[in-house]
Protein backbone atom coordinates (compact mmCIF):
# COMPACT_ATOMS: atom_id res chain seq x y z
CA UNK A 1 0.00 0.00 0.00
CA UNK A 2 2.91 2.79 0.69
CA UNK A 3 4.39 1.43 -2.65
CA UNK A 4 1.22 2.29 -4.16
CA UNK A 5 1.13 5.27 -2.62
CA UNK A 6 4.48 6.47 -3.24
CA UNK A 7 4.48 6.27 -7.05
CA UNK A 8 1.76 7.73 -7.18
CA UNK A 9 3.30 10.88 -5.25
CA UNK A 10 5.88 10.52 -7.95
CA UNK A 11 3.63 10.59 -10.69
CA UNK A 12 1.39 13.35 -9.61
CA UNK A 13 4.91 15.63 -9.15
CA UNK A 14 6.49 14.84 -12.27
CA UNK A 15 2.74 15.91 -13.94
CA UNK A 16 2.74 19.34 -11.91
CA UNK A 17 6.96 20.15 -12.06
CA UNK A 18 7.55 20.62 -15.65
CA UNK A 19 4.30 22.66 -16.50
CA UNK A 20 5.95 25.16 -13.32
CA UNK A 21 8.80 25.43 -15.27
CA UNK A 22 7.11 25.85 -18.53
CA UNK A 23 8.08 29.59 -20.68
CA UNK A 24 5.45 31.17 -21.64
CA UNK A 25 4.67 30.73 -25.56
CA UNK A 26 5.28 34.80 -25.18
CA UNK A 27 6.34 37.20 -22.70
CA UNK A 28 6.32 41.23 -22.03
CA UNK A 29 8.94 43.13 -20.44
CA UNK A 30 9.65 47.03 -20.13
CA UNK A 31 13.58 48.25 -19.54
CA UNK A 32 13.51 49.51 -15.75
CA UNK A 33 10.59 47.86 -15.02
CA UNK A 34 9.67 46.69 -11.34
CA UNK A 35 7.51 43.95 -11.36
CA UNK A 36 4.54 43.87 -8.74
CA UNK A 37 4.33 40.71 -7.54
CA UNK A 38 0.18 41.66 -6.58
CA UNK A 39 -1.14 42.06 -9.56
CA UNK A 40 1.48 40.27 -11.63
CA UNK A 41 2.74 42.94 -13.94
CA UNK A 42 6.02 45.31 -15.10
CA UNK A 43 5.25 48.48 -14.12
CA UNK A 44 7.31 51.72 -14.72
CA UNK A 45 6.05 55.13 -14.21
CA UNK A 46 8.54 56.60 -17.07
CA UNK A 47 7.09 57.80 -20.13
CA UNK A 48 9.27 56.82 -22.58
CA UNK A 49 11.10 53.12 -22.48
CA UNK A 50 11.64 50.25 -24.35
CA UNK A 51 9.23 47.44 -24.24
CA UNK A 52 10.61 43.86 -24.69
CA UNK A 53 8.28 40.99 -26.71
CA UNK A 54 9.53 37.93 -25.88
CA UNK A 55 8.15 34.78 -28.24
CA UNK A 56 9.14 31.54 -28.56
CA UNK A 57 10.83 30.21 -31.66
CA UNK A 58 8.62 29.63 -34.69
CA UNK A 59 5.18 32.47 -33.80
CA UNK A 60 4.45 34.62 -36.15
CA UNK A 61 2.25 37.63 -36.57
CA UNK A 62 2.24 38.36 -33.07
CA UNK A 63 0.06 42.01 -32.11
CA UNK A 64 0.58 43.94 -28.92
CA UNK A 65 -2.54 46.18 -28.26
CA UNK A 66 -2.35 49.32 -25.90
CA UNK A 67 -4.96 50.33 -24.02
CA UNK A 68 -5.38 53.61 -22.07
CA UNK A 69 -6.80 53.72 -18.49
CA UNK A 70 -8.85 56.24 -17.18
CA UNK A 71 -11.12 56.81 -20.27
CA UNK A 72 -14.50 56.21 -20.44
CA UNK A 73 -16.86 54.69 -23.48
CA UNK A 74 -18.27 58.18 -24.01
CA UNK A 75 -14.91 59.69 -23.49
CA UNK A 76 -12.59 60.67 -26.46
CA UNK A 77 -8.94 59.71 -25.96
CA UNK A 78 -6.22 62.62 -25.20
CA UNK A 79 -3.17 60.60 -25.47
CA UNK A 80 -1.50 58.87 -28.23
CA UNK A 81 1.26 56.28 -28.38
CA UNK A 82 4.87 56.68 -30.20
CA UNK A 83 6.16 52.94 -31.10
CA UNK A 84 9.49 53.53 -32.91
CA UNK A 85 8.68 56.65 -34.12
CA UNK A 86 5.48 55.81 -35.75
CA UNK A 87 2.45 57.37 -33.64
CA UNK A 88 -0.84 55.68 -32.81
CA UNK A 89 -3.81 58.09 -31.85
CA UNK A 90 -6.63 56.24 -33.25
CA UNK A 91 -8.02 53.93 -30.89
CA UNK A 92 -10.96 51.71 -30.50
CA UNK A 93 -13.74 50.99 -27.62
CA UNK A 94 -14.07 47.39 -26.72
CA UNK A 95 -12.10 44.29 -26.50
CA UNK A 96 -9.23 42.71 -28.43
CA UNK A 97 -8.19 42.19 -30.70
CA UNK A 98 -9.39 44.45 -33.22
CA UNK A 99 -10.12 41.77 -36.06
CA UNK A 100 -13.04 40.40 -33.88
CA UNK A 101 -15.45 42.84 -33.27
CA UNK A 102 -14.35 44.39 -30.28
CA UNK A 103 -18.34 45.95 -29.26
CA UNK A 104 -18.65 42.13 -28.47
CA UNK A 105 -17.44 40.36 -25.70
CA UNK A 106 -17.30 36.44 -26.25
CA UNK A 107 -16.71 35.25 -22.58
CA UNK A 108 -13.40 34.97 -23.45
CA UNK A 109 -13.72 32.47 -25.72
CA UNK A 110 -12.29 33.72 -28.45
CA UNK A 111 -11.62 37.05 -27.32
CA UNK A 112 -8.46 38.44 -25.23
CA UNK A 113 -10.10 38.12 -21.27
CA UNK A 114 -10.66 41.38 -19.49
CA UNK A 115 -8.40 40.83 -16.19
CA UNK A 116 -9.78 43.78 -15.12
CA UNK A 117 -8.79 46.06 -17.91
CA UNK A 118 -11.01 45.75 -20.81
CA UNK A 119 -13.50 47.37 -22.69
CA UNK A 120 -11.10 50.27 -22.82
CA UNK A 121 -9.96 52.43 -25.71
CA UNK A 122 -6.89 50.43 -27.30
CA UNK A 123 -5.12 50.13 -30.28
CA UNK A 124 -2.63 47.37 -31.65
CA UNK A 125 0.56 47.02 -33.50
CA UNK A 126 2.34 44.32 -35.14
CA UNK A 127 5.22 42.68 -33.31
CA UNK A 128 6.34 40.38 -35.91
CA UNK A 129 7.85 37.09 -36.11
CA UNK A 130 10.04 34.75 -34.00
CA UNK A 131 12.72 32.33 -34.79
CA UNK A 132 15.10 30.22 -33.24
CA UNK A 133 18.05 33.25 -32.08
CA UNK A 134 18.73 31.83 -28.24
CA UNK A 135 17.63 30.17 -25.30
CA UNK A 136 14.81 32.20 -23.22
CA UNK A 137 13.68 31.92 -19.79
CA UNK A 138 10.91 33.50 -17.42
CA UNK A 139 11.27 37.12 -17.15
CA UNK A 140 8.86 36.96 -14.49
CA UNK A 141 11.59 34.84 -12.04
CA UNK A 142 14.57 37.00 -11.62
CA UNK A 143 17.01 35.13 -13.02
CA UNK A 144 17.08 36.50 -16.94
CA UNK A 145 15.73 39.93 -18.03
CA UNK A 146 15.50 40.06 -22.32
CA UNK A 147 18.16 43.26 -21.67
CA UNK A 148 20.72 41.14 -20.50
CA UNK A 149 20.83 39.00 -23.30
CA UNK A 150 19.76 34.79 -23.92
CA UNK A 151 20.87 32.19 -21.49
CA UNK A 152 23.70 29.79 -21.87
CA UNK A 153 23.30 26.63 -23.55
CA UNK A 154 21.50 25.13 -26.56
CA UNK A 155 18.47 23.35 -24.76
CA UNK A 156 15.25 24.31 -23.35
CA UNK A 157 12.81 26.32 -24.86
CA UNK A 158 14.29 28.66 -27.45
CA UNK A 159 12.99 32.12 -29.53
CA UNK A 160 13.52 35.62 -29.68
CA UNK A 161 13.15 38.94 -27.92
CA UNK A 162 12.51 42.29 -29.57
CA UNK A 163 12.97 45.77 -28.26
CA UNK A 164 10.46 48.27 -29.02
CA UNK A 165 11.17 52.01 -28.07
CA UNK A 166 8.04 53.28 -26.65
CA UNK A 167 7.00 56.53 -25.96
CA UNK A 168 3.30 57.92 -24.29
CA UNK A 169 2.15 61.40 -24.97
CA UNK A 170 -0.29 62.80 -22.54
CA UNK A 171 -1.01 61.85 -18.69
CA UNK A 172 -2.38 58.19 -19.31
CA UNK A 173 -1.83 54.68 -18.42
CA UNK A 174 -1.19 52.42 -20.87
CA UNK A 175 -2.10 48.21 -20.37
CA UNK A 176 0.33 45.96 -23.05
CA UNK A 177 -1.17 42.71 -24.34
CA UNK A 178 0.86 40.25 -26.47
CA UNK A 179 -1.31 37.54 -28.66
CA UNK A 180 -1.53 36.20 -31.47
CA UNK A 181 -4.15 35.19 -34.34
CA UNK A 182 -6.18 32.15 -35.50
CA UNK A 183 -7.35 32.52 -39.43
CA UNK A 184 -10.84 33.70 -37.80
CA UNK A 185 -9.45 36.53 -35.98
CA UNK A 186 -10.11 35.03 -32.72
CA UNK A 187 -7.44 35.10 -30.37
CA UNK A 188 -4.76 31.89 -30.22
CA UNK A 189 -1.72 32.40 -28.29
CA UNK A 190 -1.20 34.94 -25.54
CA UNK A 191 0.81 36.19 -23.21
CA UNK A 192 -0.15 35.19 -19.43
CA UNK A 193 -1.57 37.63 -17.15
CA UNK A 194 1.22 37.48 -14.91
CA UNK A 195 3.52 38.71 -17.60
CA UNK A 196 1.80 41.91 -18.68
CA UNK A 197 3.62 45.27 -18.68
CA UNK A 198 2.17 49.11 -17.91
CA UNK A 199 3.03 52.23 -17.82
CA UNK A 200 1.01 53.71 -14.93
CA UNK A 201 -0.80 57.09 -15.36
CA UNK A 202 -0.17 59.89 -12.30
CA UNK A 203 -0.38 58.56 -8.39
CA UNK A 204 -3.71 58.85 -7.35
CA UNK A 205 -3.65 59.02 -3.24
CA UNK A 206 -5.48 55.82 -2.00
CA UNK A 207 -8.45 56.34 0.75
CA UNK A 208 -6.14 55.84 3.66
CA UNK A 209 -3.44 58.17 2.34
CA UNK A 210 -6.05 60.74 2.02
CA UNK A 211 -7.04 60.07 5.88
CA UNK A 212 -3.77 60.64 7.08
CA UNK A 213 -3.43 63.78 5.28
CA UNK A 214 -6.49 64.61 6.42
CA UNK A 215 -5.91 63.92 10.60
CA UNK A 216 -2.26 65.85 9.86
CA UNK A 217 -4.48 68.87 9.16
CA UNK A 218 -6.57 68.77 11.33
CA UNK A 219 -3.59 68.06 13.68
CA UNK A 220 -1.44 71.11 12.95
CA UNK A 221 -4.68 73.09 12.80
CA UNK A 222 -5.15 71.88 16.69
CA UNK A 223 -1.88 72.50 17.56
CA UNK A 224 -1.75 76.45 16.26
CA UNK A 225 -4.97 76.92 18.26
CA UNK A 226 -3.58 75.43 21.24
CA UNK A 227 -0.58 77.43 20.98
CA UNK A 228 -2.79 81.07 20.76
Amino acid sequence: MKKILLWSVLAVLLMVVPSAFAIPDLQLYFDGATYDAATETWITSASSFDLYVVGQAGINNVLVSMALSGHGPNDTPDCSVDVDGTNYGSFTYGYPPLANDPAVFDNGSVDLATHGIYPSWFTEFNAGNYGDVGKLGDCTQGGWLPSSGYLPGSGGQRGEFRKFSINVNGDCGVHFDAYTLNADGTVDKFAPFSHDAEKGGPPVPEPATMLLFGLGLAGAGLTRRFKK
